[in-house]
């Protein structure tokens, strides 16, 4: 205690401990231990209400038990608080409880090393400071101070919820007899009650009042097997109405998200459709190979495969996600190549919940200053309504509990998110009061009230995020704007509310009711934030206080005009903050809405993806890898660059360097599998894989070469660069005449138009495609190209990578001699391989000699061709040509972008 007065500061004389045993249950048991000046002082128990408590959740019961503590208590005086209060547990449960606890008293939590590195998982049991954020080692004695308050307070809840078992299985409470705690599951650490009844002593209707619970945490993950095994005896049977009983079973299970399959009731939730009957043996291969080095021990859960163009490498993601049967994420490096990428694996996965994940802004100016010009830029934007709403189905999709989850993002998925603790728990069900979910409508989720009346167009439902209320009816349209709640309202004799109950409403205006809590009806904002006065006022005072510490600083360095206008600009905010909960910018108060320490990272989507056993599982899928990952490694430095020149001018408070996205090491230490995918992978993809030398990728990644339909890559030519545009826009022409499409490559923009502008004077349809067009432009070009209203399309390197162009028949790269990094191997074997989807497909280079580049680019590609060619050869297979693909107005994540 001593140590720990002087490494941490404080009075430690009294330590109070809080920790939770529910084991699944509805009823759980919270338990208080007390140590004063080093001795055991007892501890006690109470049992919580089953009301407002999902099965599994700690974080509800520690906040209950805070609550009642600290708050309810009324006999409690201050005097008798604890000095240190420690959880059991980690940020989530530290944030469970703070908005109860007194702040004189420390808060403390045991963390436990199961994110990050595996040196960092190895280092078991942490502390976690709730106010410092510092971190103390496992040997510590600090540490085992702690853990000997948690034991005693766990011994005491374990007692306490074995006692509460057993009274009510002696009481033979037949009301409650359907309670999950009276399942036998393989739970480790669970404790075994002789009286506890096996699952096969069940009736089918018990079952059925299980499904709302097996939809919730980590539970379902035990009881499932002895489900499945139970259903599996009863369809033996051969009662036709007991297998329809089943049938009608299986249905609820899989509606809640569980992974039952007809064949087996077992195995993965994915159900992976393609328009062919199977894979081809080359990409067996390479699934398997994928497969195996993800399984593989001292491959750190990395692989990487190395496809040529139109190989199926999407397909091959998509078997591997099938295969591994958890969440996965689809990492794209631009929104237009996530899109494609979204619009394929939501074809191959039509059952599934496959979901689009990117920035949500049309436009986006980030607030800047330019000290040496004494020039301030404000943010400026533009938010898509669409891609927020995808977005918001995306989180909804990893909120429902299920495991056949896809996210497709691009380098957004990094970017500062609200804390999915307070995006969940703010959450309400459907089949809750009106009177209640009217005033939580807009206080706690964060949704506006719409007034028809006061519309200029009149609206049969309120828009995404907002609710009516008429004289009859609320009308609710969630974030993802997914369906319409209606609650319809009754009324007694007098007139007064009677009673609710609530519908979902289809698009045909039919109504079906729903079951309480058979729907949950999530935030408006993924930053929710504490709606409570106490919350916000804390808030303001924690931003008072670090104001306070800089004002101080400027001062001295003599910066009396930036100390100033921050002084200025932080007051407007927290007086926005006290009236509304909201001010411009709250996102770099992040810091203090999350109750993090400086430096911490950010709450980014990869924290809203399931954790079990105290593990993340899920797949990380980044496509165009050697271009995805030098972006994930950029962006946090350039972020920083600009924050620092904010800060240090007046304009934020340090914390806004916390409103920030992951560094790479940050977003790797988060991931437990990844899956590489590029044509080209290179240095990044061979650090990554602890290889030395980028020569050697071809020997630690999976080599696609062989594709689906047999088309060799294409055939490269060499031609000088005298008249190479007039010989550029013959070729063209040919091309145009058999309806199909040609890439010419530029060195720069001005001649990428002018090129552009010389094919159209020579009657092809043209189009520029250049890194200042809107992402909407880019994908209507795209369109046009994929359509047939366009011939020619002329890019600089927004064509290499991902493009799927199967018109595509001739690829020209004008001044291929020219050296830098357009011109580079990696960037022309990309560019080339545009036409390799055609059975047609030619490369002409125009140059006056050849590069090493160039030399690289032509024997890698000359490679893959020699050995497509042998391939067929000895198989006695022919190259057949790929039908076009179109796209279908309306369904097409494109036509959002255009739009």
């Amino acid at each position: 205690m001593t140590r720990a007065s002087k490494e941490l500061g404080g009075d430690w004389s009294r330590i109070e401990s809080l920790d939770a045993s529910h084991f699944g249950g509805r009823d759980a048991a919270v338990a208080c231990a007390a140590i004063l000046h080093g001795a055991h002082a007892g501890a006690f128990s109470w049992r919580l209400s089953s009301q407002n408590l999902n099965p599994g959740d700690d974080c509800g019961a520690l906040a209950f038990a805070a609550r009642e503590r600290f708050l309810i208590d009324t006999s409690l005086k201050s005097n008798d608080y604890p000095n240190v209060l420690i959880v059991d547990g980690g940020k989530a449960q530290l944030n469970a409880i703070k908005d109860f606890v007194p702040p004189s008293i420390r808060l403390l939590a045991l963390v436990k090393g199961d994110r990050g590195s595996v040196e960092q998982r190895r280092n078991g049991e942490k502390l976690l400071c709730g106010r410092s954020g510092k971190l103390l080692a496992r040997g510590d004695s600090i540490p085992r101070l702690v853990r000997l308050a948690r034991d005693e307070a766990h011994s005491a809840a374990l007692s306490t919820h074995r006692k509460l078992r057993q009274a009510r299985l002696v009481s033979d409470d037949n009301s409650n007899d359907e309670d999950i705690n009276f399942l036998k599951i393989s739970k480790k650490k669970s404790p075994k009650s002789s009286k506890s009844l096996p699952l096969d002593t069940f009736e089918l209707e018990r079952l059925r009042r299980l499904l709302d619970r097996l939809a919730f945490g980590n539970v379902k993950e035990y009881v499932q097997p002895k489900v499945s095994s139970l259903l599996l005896k009863e369809t033996a049977k051969n009662d036709a109405v007991v297998r329809a009983e089943i049938q009608s079973l299986r249905q609820e299970f899989i509606k809640n998200g569980a992974s039952l399959q007809k064949e087996t009731l077992s195995g993965t939730a994915y159900k992976l459709e393609t328009p062919w009957q199977h894979a081809t043996e080359p990409q067996r291969q390479a699934v398997d190979a994928i497969l195996d080095r993800l399984d593989d021990p001292e491959s750190a859960g990395i692989a990487c495969l190395r496809g040529v163009t139109g190989c199926g490498k999407t397909f091959c993601m998509a078997t591997i996600i099938a295969n591994r049967g958890v969440p996965a994420l689809v990492v794209a490096p631009n929104k237009v190549l996530a899109a494609q990428l979204y619009d394929e694996l939501r074809k191959m996965f039509p059952t599934n919940l496959v979901s689009f994940f990117i920035s949500y802004y049309d436009f986006y100016r980030p607030e800047f200053v330019n000290a040496n010009k004494g020039a301030y830029k404000s943010k400026r934007s533009k938010i898509n309504q669409d891609l927020d709403r995808l977005r918001h189905q995306a989180t909804a999709a990893l909120a429902s509990g299920r495991q056949d989850v896809i996210i497709v993002a691009s380098v957004s998925c990094i970017y500062g998110l609200g804390v999915p603790e307070h995006y969940y728990t703010h959450s309400i069900c459907v089949g809750d009061d009106l009177l209640e979910v009217s005033d939580v409508l807009t206080h706690r989720l964060g949704f506006r009230q719409d007034d028809e009346q006061k519309s200029n167009i009149s609206q049969v439902y309120p828009g995404r995020g907002q609710f009516r209320l008429s004289s009859d009816e609320l009308l609710v349209t969630p974030a993802d704007d997914s369906h319409i709640l209606v609650y319809k309202i009754k009324f007694d004799e007098e007139q007064r509310v009677d009673s609710t109950y609530c519908v979902l409403r289809n698009n045909d205006s039919t109504d079906i009711q729903l079951l309480d809590n058979e729907i949950k009806l999530l935030p408006a904002n993924h930053y929710a934030t504490a709606s409570s006065t106490e919350a916000r006022e804390r808030l303001c005072r924690d931003i008072e206080r670090e104001l306070g510490i800089r004002i101080s600083e400027l001062n001295k360095q003599g910066k009396y005009d930036a100390a100033e206008r921050l002084t200025d600009r932080t007051h407007r905010d927290i007086d926005l903050i006290r009236r509304t909960g909201k001010c411009p910018g709250i996102e770099n108060y992040s810091r203090h809405l999350v109750g993090s320490a400086p430096g911490e990272p950010p709450i980014t989507l990869l924290d809203y993806f399931p954790v079990r056993h105290n593990t993340s599982r899920f797949i990380v899928i980044l496509d165009e890898s050697h271009l995805t990952l030098p972006q994930l490694g950029s962006c946090s430095a350039a972020d920083r660059s600009r924050k620092a020149e904010l800060v240090k001018n007046g304009y934020r408070l340090p914390s806004a360097l916390d409103n920030r996205p992951l560094t790479y090491q940050e977003f790797w230490e988060r991931i437990p599998a990844a899956v590489l995918v590029s044509a080209t992978p290179g240095k990044h993809e061979a650090q990554l894989l602890q290889r030395c030398l980028s020569s050697r990728c071809q020997d630690i990644a999976a080599d696609l070469v062989i594709r689906p339909t047999n088309i060799p890559d294409p055939n490269v030519l060499l031609r000088g660069t005298e008249n190479q545009l007039h010989d550029a826009i013959k070729e063209a022409k040919r091309r145009a005449q058999r309806d199909e499409c040609t890439i010419i490559v530029a060195l720069s923009v001005a001649e990428a138009k002018a090129v552009a502008e010389k094919c159209a004077e020579a009657g092809l349809k043209s189009a520029a495609l250049t890194g200042g067009l809107k992402p909407s432009e880019r994908a209507s070009i795209l369109r046009n190209l994929h359509t047939g209203e366009l011939d020619v399309v002329v890019g600089i390197q927004l064509l290499r990578e991902g493009i799927d162009l199967p018109r595509c028949s001739l690829v020209l790269v004008l001044n291929a001699d020219k050296e830098g990094f357009l011109r580079t191997d990696v960037a022309l074997t990309q560019v080339i391989g545009r036409a390799a989807r055609h059975i047609d497909g030619t490369a002409i280079l125009y140059g006056d000699s050849i590069t090493p580049a160039m030399q690289r680019a032509i024997d890698e590609t000359n490679r893959r061709r020699s050995i497509q060619i042998a391939y067929n050869l000895r198989n006695n297979f022919s190259a057949s040509p790929l039908a076009t693909k179109t796209f279908s107005h309306g369904t097409s994540i494109l036509d959002i972008l255009i739009k």
